[in-house]
């Protein structure tokens, strides 16, 4: 977090997290859909033949890469959901923290040079001869004392209240690095689920040029099917455990 570099507008994140996650639970639905009938090719029984049984070999990556889709979908709305909850009630923002703090820091200091002064006068205060007391006390009804140890807690009172007032913005900076911490991972599950399926989409585009006659395997191909299988099993894990445990 740079120096003022810092804002939340808590209704603009909430309604854009609605929104997010409308459309997430839409595009849920269609890959739903669409793996239902990628599984139902799959398990058709009445075609037999080697370039079918290739298709079937395609159709299950296939049914991989949407499966991948759908838990990342499915993580996203629960960060969504995650950072409505963590975003708060209130609008913070950076220049306006950083603004007032520098105001009250100003004013401290010019408090604590006051202060210095007055207590520099009060040490050095002599009280006046009696005589000169009771004369002017005579002709003014008022008996002199040293003027400066008012003055001081006065001062001391306004630093007081300053410190208090910064407390305040401090905790806007506090607040805000809390909800940073809190949502600084969310959305990285879903998009590396995208990712491994987007380079699964590459690897069956090379593929699928070769059928019906081969649906041609590489080590890279290999191994994305291994690290799905385990993305697939994680992020099943992640969703459930996030239901059990919001």
């Amino acid at each position: 977090m740079s120096r003022a570099n810092f804002q939340i507008r808590f209704q603009n994140t909430i309604n854009q997290a609605n929104a997010a996650i409308t459309q997430l639970r839409i595009d849920l639905a269609n890959l739903q859909e669409a793996r239902q009938a990628v599984q139902a090719y799959i398990q058709e029984r009445a075609l037999r033949s080697r370039g079918y049984d290739l298709l079937k070999v395609k159709l299950q990556d296939y049914d991989s890469v949407l499966h991948l889709l759908m838990l990342a979908a499915e993580l996203d709305i629960l960060d969504n959901q995650t950072l409505k909850t963590a975003i708060g009630t209130e609008d913070i923002d950076g220049l306006e923290v950083m603004g007032e703090i520098e105001r009250i820091d100003r004013e401290i200091d010019n408090a604590n040079g006051r202060l210095s002064s007055l207590r520099t006068r009060s040490a050095a205060w002599v009280t006046p001869n009696p005589l000169v007391l009771i004369a002017t006390f005579t002709v003014t009804g008022v008996w002199l004392t040293n003027p400066y140890p008012r003055q001081i807690t006065a001062v001391e009172g306004e630093i007081r209240d300053l410190g208090d007032e910064r407390k305040i913005w401090d905790e806007k900076i506090e607040k805000y690095r809390m909800i940073a911490d809190a949502t600084a991972n969310l959305f990285e599950q879903g998009l590396e689920l995208r990712m491994r399926a987007n380079s699964g989409l590459r690897f069956i585009n090379g593929a699928e040029i070769h059928l019906p006659d081969s649906y041609p395997m590489c080590r890279r191909f290999e191994r994305w099917r291994d690290k799905a299988l385990g993305d697939i099993q994680n992020a099943e894990v992640a969703v459930l455990r996030t239901q059990l445990y919001p």
